[in-house]
């Protein structure tokens, strides 16, 4: 579940919250991966692979319910973080081509809320505060910033052409695949909720603008503030490219011979 990820992101200083996110979170998730390999060597996989597949679809609805309610810009990205190691879990517990898609979306949520960590870094040198509502005139005071924010939260969506958009698919397929028919029902209503709650808060701090009596100094944006989040990005974008390269199947098949 990783309940503690919105009390330590809220508090962590952004530098910190990506290294948990694009880091930690997978170092955490690999004695997790191990096991569920060594019950499957001793005939428990069955059972191994039922276990991650409801706590992975549990996470993934604990975020979608949690996300509207969110005050806190970093503490609305940790419950993704949430949501998306379900994704994780559950794609590993299916198998298969969906193993191959929970392997690439835990490479491209790692580039991707990295970027978006250290976007809100810069936001909070501008509004000096993490409180969504008093995040106004986004693209105005930090148009940089912003258009590495929007592009991050249309990725970690899973919004296509983004890496997102194909692991979430191939976990689809492999639900259907292997005949997990309502999981993969329950999955696509799950990312649904949260594209729903997600945006509702992300379009209210990039489009919501000052009032007329506000006024809020903006900070010189350098090119350096913004430079790592889009660098990030773009790396998400080459790696998801080049899953459709000649390369394509070679990569494919060493994924799935690793398990």
């Amino acid at each position: 579940m990783h309940i503690w990820l919105s009390d330590a992101h809220g508090e962590a200083p952004s530098p910190v919250s990506a290294m948990l996110s694009g880091a930690l979170l997978n170092c955490a998730f690999l004695p997790i991966y191990r096991f569920h390999a060594l019950a499957g060597h001793f005939g428990l996989g069955g059972i191994a692979s039922k276990m991650m597949i409801i706590l992975g679809l549990f996470s993934v609805f604990i975020a979608a319910a949690f996300m509207p309610a969110q005050k806190d810009y970093k503490r609305l990205l940790a419950y993704s973080s949430i949501e998306n190691m379900g994704i994780i879990t559950l794609g590993t517990g299916i198998g298969g081509i969906a193993l191959l898609g929970a392997i690439f979306h835990m490479i491209n949520h790692s580039l991707i809320k990295c970027a978006l960590f250290l976007s809100t870094g810069n936001m909070l040198l501008q509004y000096g505060t993490k409180d969504i509502s008093q995040v106004r005139d986004f693209f105005k005071l930090l148009p940089k910033t912003a258009f590495a924010f929007t592009l991050g939260t249309m990725g970690i969506a899973g919004f296509p052409p983004f890496g997102l958009f194909l692991s979430e698919l191939l976990i689809i397929f492999g639900a259907f695949a292997g005949h997990y028919y309502a999981v993969g029902f329950l999955f696509i209503l799950a990312l649904i909720l949260v594209v729903a709650g997600f945006f509702k808060k992300i379009i209210q701090m990039c489009f919501t603008e000052l009032k007329g009596d506000e006024y809020i100094k903006p900070i010189k944006e350098s090119f350096g503030l913004s430079a790592p989040s889009l660098i990030l990005l773009l790396l998400s974008f080459v790696i998801t490219v080049l899953m459709f390269s000649p390369y394509q199947d070679t990569i494919v098949n060493f994924f799935l011979t690793m398990r």
